[in-house]
């Protein structure tokens, strides 16, 4: 590692300006870790994921698509796998995904919209069952059950 870093300073080689470069980087890699856990945070709270609001599903579905949208870019700027980076994979995977694949069956505006979901056609079992599923998931958010 040394070399390396003599390498990089051309010569100019200072052990403690080497311990300071390393410091730096662990501090900004620590940071950017904090970041992305309040930022998936904010993203979840502020969703309808995590609010006790029953509204159209067309808006609710987009929210969460949304959400898990914006999590897959928070993963994509990660410098790589870290438990946060854990924590939303599984969040993403086990819980938004099915909720949004169960969704894809619901009947569309138009055939050419395939993302707009009407919510005129929707039956009330599904509507039933979709306010279900988000009370479901706020109260596993809540409790910490998420696996």
């Amino acid at each position: 590692m040394k070399e390396y870093f003599k390498d990089l300073f051309i010569g100019a080689y200072n052990e403690k300006l080497v311990y300071k470069f390393i410091n730096v980087e662990i501090h900004r890699s620590k940071n950017k870790i904090k970041n992305s856990a309040w930022d998936f945070f904010v993203l979840l709270t502020t969703s309808v994921l995590a609010n006790k609001s029953e509204g159209l599903i067309s808006e609710a579905v987009d929210s969460i698509y949304k959400v898990f949208q914006s999590s897959k870019k928070l993963l994509l700027d990660m410098d790589g796998y870290n438990l946060v980076s854990d924590v939303i994979l599984k969040i993403l995977n086990t819980k938004i995904r099915p909720i949004l694949t169960w969704t894809r069956s619901f009947p569309k505006v138009s055939p050419t919209d395939s993302n707009k979901i009407n919510d005129n056609q929707i039956s009330v079992n599904d509507k039933n069952e979709f306010w279900n599923k988000m009370k479901d998931f706020r109260k596993e958010l809540i409790e910490k059950k998420i696996p």
